[in-house]
């Protein structure tokens, strides 16, 4: 590796020298030339983008698990769903509380999405 200084000069340190980042520099051949220091603009430049870097990859691993929540959220939603449905078809205190439930929707929409369920009838009750 070529350095772009020398060494002997009066108050150079070589430890300084030696722990400076390198790059090629190429002639528009492609063929490379000398090896040439990096400025602390381009060395900052250059640490910044790692950090860029590692910033996208927190927020994708983020994104990943919030999706995975939403997901696991959802799945029990709908296993809870399927469970207080059958106890409804079983039991009548079950069929009681679907159908408050039920009359609890409020909003607009979520009574559309209920518009056209019919909920199980109540089992019959033994004497």
């Amino acid at each position: 590796m070529m350095r772009p200084c020398s060494y002997r000069h009066k108050g150079f340190d070589a430890k300084v020298a030696n722990s400076l980042p390198l790059f090629s520099v190429s002639n528009n051949n492609g063929i490379k030339g000398e090896q040439v220091a990096k400025t602390s603009a381009e060395i900052i430049a250059d640490h910044e983008k790692k950090i860029a870097q590692i910033k996208a990859r927190i927020q994708a691993e983020k994104a990943r698990e919030i999706s995975k929540d939403r997901k696991l959220d959802t799945r029990r939603k709908v296993i809870l769903g399927g469970l207080l449905l059958d106890a409804a078809k079983k039991e009548p205190n079950w069929n009681r509380g679907l159908h408050e439930l039920l009359d609890r929707i409020t909003r607009d929409n979520d009574r559309k999405a209920f518009a056209d369920f019919t909920p199980p009838a109540p089992p019959e009750e033994n004497p």
